[in-house]
């Protein structure tokens, strides 16, 4: 099979929508992604959100935090805590950005890769059907860089030209920067430049890391934040090398998937039906194609999830976008040879979601019935009656303008291990509650060690149904009480 006719079978895919209405297959990518931009804007925050914002309003006011957490995308995100007083305002700026960035980054990747634009409203769509990147893909988490990066990654690999090798080598020093995830994916996705353009690629591929890399570097030491940078690989490798895998990456993944079992199912079979047009392509010829490279970077998106001590559903997300445009080519392909035959499979995952997980959807509806209306006024709240030298405890880190009472600062379920058998936010039993008035109300406060919850429980009184005071502070008696029968305003989304 010749590469020629390979890429002529575009065509049947471009002319399988002269069959449909093109208003249909515009408004449903309209609605899809205005769906996806109102749910950032109104959506509460995932807890993953806050670590992030936190953990970079500290780097950016020097103050020593632990868990370290360093990396380009958080710094942006503590430049922007600072920059803008309204905690509401800099939840909606940094959602913003991030969904600006990857639709953006969808948009570019669809249309370089040859589909044609309609084709390319559809694989949008079928992005945003899988109810993780739906949820996720929004999300101001530092996993929101690596996704752009894989995403700008894609159109470089399928055209291969000398200059798309350095452009590369500079996405992958970007996503290395980001954590030891990062660091995993920046080397794999080097990897898959080598194994797109052979030794001739390496020198092109080192210079783009190497000046991505390089600028990473001074900008770090110029703020400061190269230290952090270090502590944070060293400090999380030791967390991941001592960690407890309680479950298999099936077992704490599997009702993920069985939410988006229909969208799965059509991953599925959209590899299996383009794997089979490959019998006949050598490797020589298949370099050439961007279907190579959507399952090529699908995989790479996929591959720290076995490593992770702890597997959350978040790690499926990045997938989404180029399973998605690979079953959008197949459902067109099979469009062309009749639409009734395609909207009867279409049909069919959806009554087998019915079946085999929650209802179609349901996971983007709970989008809208999950307002962070409440956590942000709050939270404004809070930050009007604090006082500047005001410290707080909340391991959740939603309130990123207050500084930590201690330098270890944040658990979740990871953590959690530390601080049961000690190792872990201990010197918290002893701090000094007249400098550590504050507490957030949150799920997280039950992680934390025996010790200090006994404190807590006796030294601090609700003074709204999600912030407490320390008893003994002069501004208590005139403040309101909140009651613990109330639901906390302070939850995390997923």
């Amino acid at each position: 099979m010749k590469i020629s006719s390979t890429m002529a079978a575009a065509a049947p895919l471009r002319a399988a929508w002269r069959h449909l209405p093109p208003a249909l297959g515009v408004g449903v990518a309209g609605a899809a992604i205005l769906a996806f931009v109102a749910a950032a804007v109104v959506r509460r925050l995932n807890f993953d959100e806050a670590l992030a914002l936190r953990a970079g309003w500290l780097l950016v006011a020097h103050r020593e935090a632990a868990p370290p957490f360093a990396m380009p995308f958080t710094g942006f995100l503590g430049l922007v805590g600072h920059a803008v007083a309204d905690p509401g305002t800099v939840f909606l700026l940094a959602r913003l950005a991030v969904v600006t960035a990857v639709l953006a980054a969808l948009v570019t990747a669809f249309h370089q890769t040859r589909g044609g634009w309609m084709a390319s409203a559809l694989a949008a769509v079928c992005t945003l059907a899988q109810a993780t990147f739906f949820v996720h893909g929004l999300e101001f988490r530092y996993d929101a860089a690596i996704t752009v990066c894989l995403l700008l990654a894609w159109p470089r690999l399928s055209a291969g030209r000398p200059r798309d090798f350095a452009v590369l080598g500079a996405l992958a020093a970007i996503v290395a920067a980001h954590h030891l995830k990062g660091l995993v994916l920046g080397t794999l996705l080097l990897l898959l430049g080598v194994t797109r353009g052979g030794a001739r690629a390496l020198p092109k591929l080192f210079a783009g890391f190497l000046a991505a890399g390089g600028a990473l570097v001074a900008l770090a030491a110029r703020a400061g934040w190269l230290g952090e940078a270090r502590r944070m690989y060293a400090s999380f490798f030791a967390l991941a090398r001592d960690a407890t895998r309680w479950y298999a990456p099936w077992q704490t993944l599997g009702p993920t998937v069985a939410r988006d079992a229909a969208w799965w199912a059509l991953a599925a079979l959209a590899v299996g039906a383009t794997a089979a047009t490959w019998r006949s392509v050598s490797f020589a010829e298949g370099r050439h194609l961007p279907e190579v490279w959507a399952l090529s970077l699908a995989g790479v998106s996929l591959a720290f999830v076995p490593l992770h001590p702890h597997p959350w559903a978040y790690m499926l997300a990045p997938p989404a976008p180029f399973l998605g445009w690979l079953a959008a080519r197949q459902f067109l392909a099979l469009s062309s040879r009749g639409r009734w035959r395609a909207a009867g499979i279409a049909a069919a995952l959806l009554v087998a979601q019915g079946v085999l997980g929650p209802p179609p959807f349901s996971a983007h509806l709970a989008s809208f019935h999950a307002p962070r209306r409440a956590e942000v006024a709050e939270l404004r709240w809070l930050r009007r009656v604090a006082r500047p030298d005001d410290a707080v405890i909340d391991p959740s880190g939603l309130a990123y303008f207050l500084p930590p009472c201690t330098e270890e600062w944040y658990v979740d379920s990871l953590f959690r291990e530390r601080a049961t058998a000690g190792t872990w936010m201990q010197e918290l039993a002893t701090a000094e509650p007249s400098v550590c008035p504050w507490l957030l109300r949150t799920y997280r406060l039950d992680m934390l060690p025996s010790r200090v919850k006994q404190r807590l429980a006796h030294q601090y009184r609700l003074v709204t149904d999600g912030i407490a005071l320390w008893v003994g502070d002069p501004r208590s008696p005139s403040l309101p009480k909140g009651t613990d029968a109330a639901p906390t305003p302070f939850d995390s989304f997923w």
